[in-house]
């Protein structure tokens, strides 16, 4: 009784330091660095898609699995698995363990289960990459304006960041900026602080307010080139972003609002004015859209580039008009003895004085100098000098840009129109036939305007192998199985046959194949019309359409020659498969094989027998 009293003792023990290690490791619960797996497929056809399921509401059951080392490997999470990295590190907190029974141990282990269950605070989540931290102060202010927006507003969207409804707004937005800088600019020059303008600065105000909330909503793409389309990733992405909500929040405050104070103030309204600069922070919002448009593959790179080009040309001279007409009437107050004295416009409107700014602006920079507008003060002259440089060094970049994207875009013709060329040369040199030069020549201007000079295979070259096939099958797998002799083939097999055509123009008049020729070929018509006929091609057999195949017989018996020649009639595009592999693939399946044996032979028995060219007509 002694004896067994004392190993049930020990047998306690042991279990009471297992379940104390055990519940040591499960108390191990730091800060761990996980990777929810979202799906990145964007869905192009909808501009506005819903939250993943990263942002729904997370079950309270948790439970995590170790191994004996004491490393978590998974943690679940309202039937979400959260990938933990294996070797992950592990800081203790600071827990108190005291000896206990078995049972104690239980106790202690579903105490630790459940504090983990109560308080999710423990396990912290830090993204993978670096970002850079705003201080403590305006975070919780961003955390209170989040929480407010989501009780006024719908969040359980997220914007499509290829729209065209969100591109169409963007370029709104850019207009808007564009307009409230020069009005910004203008206000301050002449001091002209009229009702109409001051309603064009709120409503693009109002604009950028709403941009704030357009953004906080909008899906990015990370690093690695993923869609993220989680709302709170997303939202917390653009709050923390330096050019985020920092840069939005400056662009839409309401500064105006501050002339309801005291409106017929005109110190206060100059003060607004010049506090309003703040909101040139809209520029950067007009350089990243023009930025973001041009990343995309698509995009009209010569008309963005002109747009852009011809606003900053446009707003380099407003700017300069509004100095130049500050260094004469300061204030609003003409000198005597200013460009505008000597107009004459000291009486006129701020729209005529304006109009002569911008036209003398434009005559400097563009080093017209017409001389019936110059300087006529040292202050003026001064002014001129850095004009006059601004202007050669903005026109020249413009210019040296618009240059280069218009030599860009033809250096593809450029080197179609050089290989032509030497082609054309080395022609010459071999004393081929003038009528065979022009039909070169021909089919090279019309691959040109087909396929600008690269052909579908080599621009997918680069692309994974399986990803490649199911290109090809897309586009070939429907004119495959339209043919008898591959409408019972597998999947794998039409698959590997896609990959391996190769589609060939051919223009009216052109040979696909000579009468006598060994079948080396397989040609499936795939568009076009084709004359075959054994003579003269004024006395055809027959034609070959889409869907039309010629020389099945060849994928067996490969040493029977052609029979007929084949001649294009349209520009017809061809399928051309080789022989040796086409039958390489067959053999790979013996079953398949022999049914397209059994076939060729039932239909050209006599063919066959007599070991006679070959044809096939619509199979």
């Amino acid at each position: 009784m002694i004896k067994t009293s004392t190993a049930n003792t020990k047998e306690s023990a042991s279990k009471t330091q297992n379940g104390d290690n055990m519940a040591e490791a499960l108390t191990r619960v730091p800060s761990i660095q996980v990777s929810l797996s979202h799906d990145v497929v964007p869905d192009e056809k909808s501009d506005v898609m819903p939250a993943s399921s990263g942002s729904q509401r997370v079950s309270p059951s948790v439970s995590i699995t170790s191994n004996a080392s004491g490393e978590v490997r998974e943690v679940y999470m309202s039937e979400q698995t959260i990938e933990v990295e294996s070797k992950m590190s592990f800081d203790l907190e600071p827990t108190d363990h005291t000896p206990a029974t078995g049972r104690q141990s239980q106790c202690s282990r579903s105490s630790v289960d459940h504090s983990i269950k109560s308080d999710r605070s423990h396990v912290s989540y830090h993204s993978m990459r670096g970002e850079l931290r705003a201080p403590s102060c305006f975070t919780k202010w961003c955390r209170c304006t989040g929480r407010l927006m989501d009780r006024l507003l719908p969040s359980n969207f997220v914007i499509n960041p290829e729209s065209r409804l969100l591109l169409i707004f963007n370029l709104f937005l850019t207009v808007c900026g564009a307009v409230s800088n020069a009005v910004l600019f203008y206000q301050a020059a002449f001091v002209d602080f009229s009702v109409q303008l001051d309603v064009v600065l709120g409503l693009c105000t109002c604009v950028y307010i709403f941009n704030i909330y357009v953004r906080m909503h909008t899906a990015y793409y990370d690093n690695y080139g993923d869609l993220v389309r989680d709302y709170k990733t997303v939202r917390r992405f653009y709050m923390h972003r330096p050019t985020g909500f920092l840069v939005d929040v400056l662009s839409a405050l309401p500064i105006g609002v501050l002339i309801l104070i005291k409106p017929e103030s005109i110190v206060l309204r100059r003060t607004v004015a010049n506090v309003r600069f703040v909101q040139l922070t809209r520029v950067y919002m007009a350089y990243h859209f023009f930025r973001t448009w041009e990343r995309r593959l698509n995009a009209p790179i010569l008309f963005l580039r002109s747009l852009r080009d011809l606003g900053i040309l446009l707003m380099l001279f407003h700017i300069c008009a509004c100095f130049w007409y500050i260094v004469a009437c300061p204030n609003a107050h003409c000198k005597d003895g200013s460009w505008v004295s000597k107009r004459h416009l000291s009486d006129s409107t701020n729209l005529e004085i304006y109009v002569n700014s911008v036209y003398f602006i434009v005559a400097t920079m563009t080093s017209s100098g017409y001389g019936d507008i110059h300087p006529q003060t040292m202050d003026e002259a001064t002014l001129c000098i850095p004009i006059i440089m601004l202007g050669k060094f903005a026109l020249g970049l413009i210019i040296g840009d618009l240059a280069s994207t218009l030599s860009n875009l033809e250096l593809a013709r450029v080197e179609i129109e050089n290989m032509l060329g030497v082609i054309v040369n080395q022609m010459k040199d071999q004393s081929v036939p003038m009528h065979l030069q022009k039909r070169v020549i021909q089919h090279v201007k019309y691959d040109w305007l087909r396929n600008r000079g690269h052909s579908l295979r080599d621009l997918l070259e680069h692309l994974p192998h399986c990803l490649r096939m199911e290109v090809f099958e897309a586009i070939y797998s429907d004119q495959l199985r339209s043919i008898t002799i591959f409408e019972q083939a597998p999947d794998y097999l039409i698959r590997r046959l896609s990959c391996m055509c190769e589609q060939q123009v051919f223009l009216p008049g052109d040979f696909i194949t000579k009468r006598g020729d060994i079948g080396q070929k397989v040609y499936i018509i795939r568009r076009g019309s084709v004359v075959v006929y054994h003579t003269a091609p004024s006395a055809p057999d027959y034609f070959l359409y889409s869907g039309s195949i010629y020389g099945d017989v060849q994928m067996v018996f490969p040493t029977i020659p052609y029979e007929h020649n084949l001649v294009a009639d349209d520009p017809s595009d061809v399928l051309v498969i080789n022989q040796p592999e086409i039958q390489q693939l067959l053999t790979d399946d013996p079953q398949f094989y022999f049914k397209v044996r059994r076939y060729i032979q039932m239909k050209y028995a006599d063919v066959i027998q007599d070991r006679k060219p070959t044809m096939t007509h619509n199979v």
